[in-house]
């Protein structure tokens, strides 16, 4: 009864978010756990194959530091919503501010396929796009990543992707390739 239960909460995660969950789902729970992963693989409406089609379609390249976090259940269905202090932008009137970016998931329900939740005081590089509410309006308040594909974490070993696939987009950037992106996004 669980897994069917879980299969109809992504079923109504899909239309939430524009996903798709393969009827295949299946809950495990590791050695000492007691959060169960939902393996399955979920379809974005669209997926990116290279960062100049992310670069088409998101509204902002973010830099920025991850701050607390707040679960929102919606149809049964737990978001993980971030606070993002916001360093560096394409677009200067966000520096300096905190945006809100909305997740898929949260800790205690952990999907394989799809990114990897953000942690507090990590920095991230992020394309985002603004989140559309269930009436079809686009928020201002609230960002998503830019096809779960656009989102890279900043560590001393370089810009690494957080999207758990192996397409062309999980490959590391340089600080050089973000600097060029950001003002490539600038004179669009």
């Amino acid at each position: 009864m669980k897994i069917t239960r879980g299969i109809i909460v992504i079923a109504l995660a899909s239309l939430v978010v524009g996903c798709s969950a393969h009827t295949g789902l299946t809950a495990t729970s590791g050695p000492g756990s007691q959060t169960p992963v939902y393996h399955g693989s979920v379809s974005l409406v669209k997926s990116y194959r290279s960062v100049a089609e992310l670069e088409t379609d998101a509204d902002l390249l973010v830099d920025g530091v991850a701050g607390a976090s707040r679960v929102e259940i919606l149809y049964e269905v737990p978001f993980t919503i971030t606070e993002l202090h916001v360093t560096a932008s394409s677009d200067a009137s966000f520096v300096g501010r905190t945006i809100s970016i909305r997740q898929t998931g949260s800790t205690d329900w952990l999907i394989e396929g799809v990114t990897d939740l953000l942690q507090p005081t990590e920095r991230y590089v992020l394309f985002v796009s603004s989140y559309i509410t269930n009436g079809g309006a686009r928020s201002s308040a609230q960002y998503v990543i830019t096809g779960e594909q656009g989102g890279w974490i900043v560590t001393q070993r370089g810009i690494l992707p957080i999207f758990d696939g192996t397409a062309a987009l999980s490959s590391p950037m340089t600080t050089q390739q973000v600097d060029r992106l950001m003002a490539d996004m600038q004179n669009r």
